[in-house]
């Protein structure tokens, strides 16, 4: 029998497109990051998890519908946010925007699908959050403000600090050369999202020495490398200086933050109990006038996701509080569990000042 033989040309791996671009933007309205992702095709849709717990944030001008995916199974993944997102037809960019929560580092992952001619592509990015992405690098800190102070003093390189303040102050919109130093070290600005807290951190020879206005940024702070270098073995000498004023200057910006949050909630709660009177009484219920405006109509019937966002908000706000009051005694050396009840009790009220919470400030 005669041999054959056959040359097959090689084949190369079919090319897939990179169909959807993705970018990590930071919003100043409303201050938060705003992961955009678009493409030159139809955009199908998008599932979201992350490993810690964010504050989503709605859009004025939304491209989808959002459907939180929360179950038992998505908590033993590790999951603490994951929602679906439905994106309107012949959408081709999008944004989702949140805020990351102080003192949490993990992982935000995104799978969008794109469809052509060709098919369905899905792609997948991810972005690492840090116990401290809520904050953004600026040019310079304002020298006028009242900062609290943390000096830190040990045999650390500057390539270790380096790695630290990666681990910590990364901000999700930077790259990993965010942190350069010369042969005298470096100094570097940064900027809360939500209460617009300015942050300095100024790296010297076997120092380090943070300035900061907001009491909790320090304790976690303090908390995180502390733990890195009992890890990794290294002897630090850690001096916190706190100033009296800046634990009402921040209580003052919750507040001016969370004010117009209860007062749209108030208004949801109103609104929820009218129409339950409505529905019970039907509508010839006897109700003044403007409650049977068009205006109180719309809000009876406002969308579900709003109302959940505005509650997650007061939620958010009030954590931040709390934890300001136990960021405050722990920095003093005391603390406030036999306190804690009667706080709890006030926030829950709705109903407090901001004299109210300075004067709890005052009496730990």
């Amino acid at each position: 029998m005669e041999k054959l033989t056959f040359t097959l040309p090689k084949i190369a791996p079919p090319k897939v497109p990179v169909a959807v671009q993705f970018d990590l933007l930071v919003s100043q309205n409303p201050p938060c990051y705003a992961l955009r992702f678009s493409s030159d095709t139809v955009l199908e849709g998008a599932w979201i998890s992350c490993t810690i717990p964010i504050l989503f944030l709605s859009s004025s001008t939304p491209t989808y519908e959002m459907t939180r995916t929360d179950s038992e199974g998505e908590l033993k993944l590790g999951n603490k946010f994951s929602a679906t997102l439905r994106l309107k037809p012949n959408c081709r960019t999008s944004e989702f925007y949140f805020r990351p929560v102080e003192g949490y580092s993990g992982t935000l992952e995104i799978f969008v699908s794109a469809v052509n001619s060709s098919g369905r592509l899905t792609q997948r990015e991810s972005v690492n959050l840090t116990p401290l992405s809520s904050y953004y690098r600026i040019a310079e800190v304002d020298d006028s403000r009242a900062y609290n102070t943390l000096r830190i003093t040990g045999q650390f390189s500057f390539l270790k600090v380096q790695s630290w303040l990666q681990m910590i102050l990364q901000g999700a919109e930077c790259d990993t050369s965010g942190f350069r130093f010369d042969e005298h070290g470096g100094t570097f600005a940064f900027e809360s999202m939500l209460l617009h807290c300015h942050l300095q951190c100024q790296v010297m020879d076997k120092e380090i020495v943070f300035r900061c206005e907001n009491p909790s940024t320090i304790a976690i702070l303090i908390q995180f490398i502390t733990r890195q270098a009992t890890a990794e073995k290294i002897k630090l000498d850690i001096r916190p200086k706190t100033m009296e004023g800046t634990y009402s200057t921040t209580l003052e910006r919750l507040v001016r933050v969370i004010t117009p949050i209860r007062s749209r909630n108030d208004l949801q709660n109103l609104t929820d109990a009218l129409a339950e009177v409505m529905a019970a009484e039907g509508e010839n219920a006897n109700l003044h006038p403007e409650f049977r405006s068009e205006n109180w109509k719309q809000m009876r019937n406002g969308d579900q996701l709003q109302k959940a966002e505005n509650k997650a908000n007061l939620d958010f706000v009030t954590a931040l509080i709390i934890d300001l009051m136990k960021d405050c005694a722990k920095l003093q050396g005391t603390s406030i569990t036999s306190k804690l009840p009667h706080l709890l009790a006030t926030l829950q009220t709705n109903h407090y000042t901001l004299k109210d919470l300075q004067n709890f400030v005052s009496a730990i």
